[in-house]
């Protein structure tokens, strides 16, 4: 089990997405542990967080768990 932070772009498919309607933990099994917000403190995300370009999170799964959110995060689910 790791951690691994993941920075979200604008053309990130998460951007401007929360947490729930990502489906992150559902269908990766990942947690989002610590959103980091640009000139602002890094928190534990509420599940209703809103992600925005700029936002970096902090993940925590296994190696394959990791890779699926990275992928869900960036291109969406069914990519």
């Amino acid at each position: 089990v790791k951690l691994r932070d993941f920075a979200v772009h604008e053309r990130s498919w998460c951007a401007d997405r929360t947490l729930v309607e990502t489906g992150l933990r559902a269908r990766t099994g990942v947690m989002a542990l610590r959103l980091a917000r640009a000139g602002g403190k890094a928190v534990v995300p509420a599940p209703d967080a809103r992600l925005a370009a700029g936002d970096r999170l902090t993940l925590f799964g296994g190696p394959d768990e990791l890779e699926a959110a990275r992928r869900l995060l960036a291109d969406g689910p069914g990519q």
